[in-house]
């Protein structure tokens, strides 16, 4: 690559065709995530979407180079095009087409990045030698040269200038990705390292425009949208010449000067957090299992808004959120599961029930979750509908008639206004999306309401968690007779009960060293609530868990319904249920809940896990785990602001009321979902029900 010429001029003609950059992300295709900064100014690919300011960037175009210095233009590469707008957000809030202009655009000029939440260029080069040369940051300090802050769009990939080739540690070349999310300069062969020159598939990146609706998330902010035109401040008719770097910012001026409703002022303010809307809103939840509402209404609750859990598992009374039957009449926890013998006439009598209740009358949006299917009651009330799939779709729905039908009625709320499809493990989310073709939401669980941290006691034993089959019991024995002096114990020996119970407290797990956790299903709460104590994990490998499944279906909650088919359409992903199939299960495990987290410690064998036991550094897995979790919240909750907008739209509370009138049922469902419910009622057969200890 030549490089850009030393000076660069910003006349009027380049000005007019910059006059409205737009706030981007980077979406890097090898790992499937989008760029951030994180708290040192280094750029990451672990953002499972651009929900913050630490994903937002402002592309600079410098001026139009002669054309002798570009190639002709590289084809964009569309696997990229369609992998960006499968990621868990708005989709329908962007285009492919939108993007690839964006790509256009920028393909024809040298530019630099700004991040909007450090306010620095982005460059190429983190320090003066070694492996920090080759570092993409956006943090203070002067680059080593000029030319290390010039990107230009080749096809699908992102090259900076980088240093002159004759100079030491020469970084031009293709910004790369590599394994744990890493961004570097230089390319996967080596030490030594040399620049990122050819197309290597890890260097497949994609630019896209930050939705307005996103940005709007985060409350009445600015009086326009982020990617409207930015103020001339921050664009300048002055030549950039080698001290380029401070004279852009000198141009932009002091954020704090901009106009209050300006653009810039507006990114600034958010650049500490993700602000919610100011709006305060009423979630109604009617579930079957105590903890998912728990951490549900915990979330809302902390952003503002107001939780209703009416609940109707039978271990409601541990959290005092039992239903009552006068304020919610027809649904029982003997009807509420499965609607059945009669489905249909339960939701038309739920219905008319409810719809003129108190209860309704201050719901803003209905929360579904556990069986997701529930959510067919509440279609026809004119609510926002918040569903998190957090256990096997199916469900609750097992025959083929109504599997096909649940099915439908998915897809058509995926498209319908003031719904959002989520689940809160990526299990899940592939599993939504290998029956019906919709991708949800990744919406994972926070656990907040646990306030114990990590704080390890001498003489306490690793605690090896509850599991339902006899290999965990094996593993012990194995680990205890291999290394005799470590304190080893179940969590059944070491409390006498469990948590329900009274037998321990979450506190007192976090007194432990450690927690060995052999998986019996995907996704489990305790999971999610150990690892936002920080207490160190062991987990067994994909290699390792997948043996044991294919010998021994340790997995024993995995598989709700293994003959589920699939009505609507020919999925290109593993079958989900195949119990011996080795392919299918080295494609799921990977999905479960142990193996998306990161500083989990896994073991291969018994004598593997002995010996890390021994010699883990635990306080510093902790010390991660916890920096995780932190970074982990915020985003989450920005994406929770996110969805609290598209549920509302802004509106204020109570603007959607139920239809009073005659008809109102059916009119509902066709209106807003295009779905009619048969007069026939559905078959309530059930070839399968794990909740009743039958697992086909």
């Amino acid at each position: 690559i030549r490089p850009p010429p030393s000076r660069v001029a910003v006349g009027p003609r380049t000005k007019k065709a910059i006059a409205a950059p737009q706030v981007l992300a980077i979406y890097v295709a090898h790992p499937d995530r989008f760029v951030r900064v994180d708290k040192h100014g280094e750029l990451r690919a672990d953002a499972d979407y651009p929900w913050t300011t630490d994903s937002w960037f402002i592309a600079l175009p410098l001026a139009s180079p002669p054309t002798r210095l570009l190639p002709s233009r590289a084809p964009h590469n569309e696997s990229v095009d369609k992998a960006m707008h499968e990621t868990d957000g708005p989709g329908e809030e962007t285009s492919a087409s939108g993007d690839e202009a964006v790509h256009v655009k920028l393909e024809r000029v040298w530019f630099v990045l700004r991040s909007m939440s450090t306010r620095q260029l982005v460059r190429m080069g983190g320090g003066d030698a070694g492996e920090l040369a080759w570092v993409p940051v956006a943090s203070g300090g002067r680059p080593l040269t000029p030319r290390e802050l010039f990107w230009r769009l080749e096809g699908s990939r992102l090259k900076t200038a980088g240093r002159q080739p004759a100079e030491e540690l020469a970084t031009g070349g293709f910004l790369n990705s590599r394994g744990h999310a890493y961004l570097r300069g230089h390319s996967n062969s080596g030490p030594p390292w040399t620049p990122a020159y050819s197309a290597e598939e890890s260097s497949l990146i994609g630019l896209r425009a930050v939705p307005d609706s996103l940005l709007a998330a985060a409350g009445p902010l600015a009086a326009r949208p982020l990617n409207s035109s930015l103020p001339d401040a921050l664009l300048t008719a002055q030549p950039l010449n080698s001290s380029m770097p401070d004279a852009l910012l000198a141009a932009a001026g002091p954020l704090d000067a901009q106009p209050p409703n300006s653009s810039v002022h507006a990114v600034r303010r958010l650049s500490g957090g993700f602000e919610g809307s100011t709006r305060s809103y009423t979630f109604l939840s009617v579930d079957f299992h105590i903890a998912t509402a728990r951490d549900v209404g915990h979330t809302l609750r902390e952003l503002g808004h107001a939780f209703l859990d009416k609940s109707l598992s039978g271990a409601c009374a541990r959290r005092h959120t039992c239903a009552d039957a006068k304020e919610l009449p027809v649904l029982t926890q003997q009807t509420g599961f499965t609607l059945c013998p009669r489905p249909h006439a339960l939701r038309r009598a739920a219905f008319e029930a409810l719809r003129a209740s108190p209860l309704l009358a201050q719901t803003d949006a209905v929360v579904c979750s556990h069986p997701a299917a529930l959510c067919e009651v509440w279609l026809p009330f004119n609510k926002s509908i918040l569903l998190i799939v957090t256990a096997n779709l199916e469900l609750a729905r097992e025959n083929s008639q109504r599997w096909a039908a649940w099915l439908r009625t998915i897809v058509a709320m995926s498209k319908a206004p003031r719904v959002v499809v989520a689940a809160n493990n990526r299990y899940d989310q592939a599993y939504v999306r290998h029956f019906t073709g919709v991708r949800p939401l990744y919406l994972p669980t926070l656990a907040n309401y646990v306030s114990a941290r990590y704080s390890a006691r001498p003489h306490k034993p690793f605690l090896f968690a509850r599991s339902h089959h006899r290999i965990a019991r094996t593993l012990l024995r194995e680990v205890r007779a291999l290394a005799p002096g470590l304190r080893v114990a179940s969590v059944e020996e070491a409390y006498r009960g469990n948590a329900a119970s009274g037998g321990y407290e979450l506190a007192q797990l976090a007194s432990h060293p450690g927690v060995v956790f052999v998986p019996y299903t995907k996704s489990t709460m305790t999971f999610f609530e150990l690892y936002r104590m920080a207490v160190p994990l062991f987990v067994p490998s994909v290699s390792l868990l997948t043996q044991w499944e294919l010998s021994a279906r340790v997995l024993t909650e995995r598989v709700y319904w293994k003959h589920a088919p699939s009505p609507l359409r020919r999925p290109r992903s593993a079958n989900p249920n195949a119990v011996g199939d080795k392919a299918a299960l080295e494609h799921w495990i990977p999905k479960s809940d142990p193996y998306v987290f990161p500083h989990v410690q896994y073991f291969d064998s018994a004598a593997d896990l002995a010996h890390k036991l021994r010699s883990t550094d635990l306080r510093a897995v902790s010390t991660l785990m916890a920096r995780y979790s932190a970074e982990q919240a915020s985003t989450v909750q920005a994406k929770w602001s996110s969805v609290v907008h598209r549920l509302f739209r802004g509106l204020p509370h109570g603007s959607f009321s139920t239809d009073q009138s005659a008809g109102g049922f059916d009119r509902a469902l066709h209106d807003r979902f295009g779905l009619a419910l048969p007069q026939q009622e559905p078959d309530c057969s059930r070839q399968s029900a794990p909740d009743l200890g039958l697992w086909n």
